[in-house]
């Protein structure tokens, strides 16, 4: 698809609808775009057999529980470090583990907190960590500043192998539910493909303890 810069994607759907996706690119993710027209549908019920792509099995009596559970704990926690405050959204993580494995001193979830600061000695590196995570769940202040939350300006979705679609550039998420009220960074989010997340339309990574798989 060619890019117009005056052009804003958005990604449509209801509660029992395929993600229709408008005037954005799609890769997969070895960066590979598909050439698809300015409109396409993408599966979100997990049982398409052309992933990414929806092929109408939602409409042919699968199992798809499509509404969204809510959470009591739902809301954003700062971590004060020194000249640096660390946010998280536990509601929208998709537990990616891109922190964990980019900076596992300061990220450890099997410790508490689990965001320790007191580590976080090399600045530079702990902000490239946060803007590697793929759900928006994460997010800094630094001393003096406003809060980062938006970090990329292209307009793009990602199909994750055997995972979620992540969407950068500040794409719009319009359905019936009121979801991108949820999003603390509507420039880039993670949605489930998978069928089976407690936090639909967003990833809570349930597609890795259902094995899913894009060939099935």
């Amino acid at each position: 698809m060619a890019e117009d810069k005056d052009k804003k994607g958005m990604i449509v759907f209801t509660k029992f609808s395929p993600y229709t996706v408008v005037d954005t690119k799609i890769e997969n993710y070895k960066g590979e775009e598909y050439e698809t027209p300015r409109t396409v549908s993408l599966c979100r019920c997990g049982h398409s057999k052309n992933k990414p792509f929806c092929d109408g099995t939602h409409a042919r009596g699968v199992e798809f529980n499509n509404e969204r559970e809510e959470e009591k704990t739902r809301g954003i926690k700062g971590y004060n470090g020194e000249k640096i405050v660390v946010y998280f959204d536990k509601y929208i993580c998709k537990h990616a583990a891109k922190c964990v494995k980019g900076y596992p001193e300061v990220f450890n979830p099997d410790k508490i907190p689990w965001i320790e600061m007191k580590n976080a000695t090399d600045i530079e590196k702990l902000i490239k960590v946060i803007k590697s995570c793929p759900s928006g769940a994460l997010s800094y202040q630094l001393e003096g500043g406003e809060r980062e939350t938006i970090y990329h300006d292209v307009e793009k979705i990602t199909i994750e192998k055997n995972g979620s679609i992540n969407i950068t550039g500040g794409v719009k998420v319009i359905d019936d539910n009121s979801s991108e009220e949820i999003l603390d960074s509507k420039e880039h989010y993670s949605l489930c493909r998978c069928g089976h997340s407690k936090h639909k339309p967003f990833c809570d990574g349930t597609h890795k303890h259902i094995n899913f798989n894009d060939e099935e």
